[in-house]
């Protein structure tokens, strides 16, 4: 099984996680972004479908419409969560 590693305060809650990190609130939720992120790193996983790379993703989101070029965040996990978990505003 491949690891995958996250930053424990990336992911908590209360005010500065909510102010600093993209990936969850202050209340602790996860936000669309930070399960953009889970998701494009679970399909990395050689135990998900033998592993994606990026360029698999990024064909299979320019086949489905989801526009890119995202500044200041990885592109294909803002990709992810626009298209798989909407309606968060960070």
């Amino acid at each position: 099984m491949d690891p995958q590693f996250f930053r424990k305060g990336d992911w908590g809650s209360g005010f500065s996680t909510g102010l600093f990190s993209p990936y969850a609130t202050s209340g602790g939720s996860a936000t669309s972004y930070g399960l953009g992120t889970l998701t494009h790193e679970l399909l990395h996983k050689k135990s998900v479908g033998g592993g994606f790379s990026h360029s698999d993703m990024n064909a299979a989101l320019d086949a489905v419409g989801v526009a890119g070029g995202t500044l200041g965040r990885n592109d294909i996990s803002d990709r992810i969560a626009r298209l798989c978990f909407p309606g968060s505003s960070k």
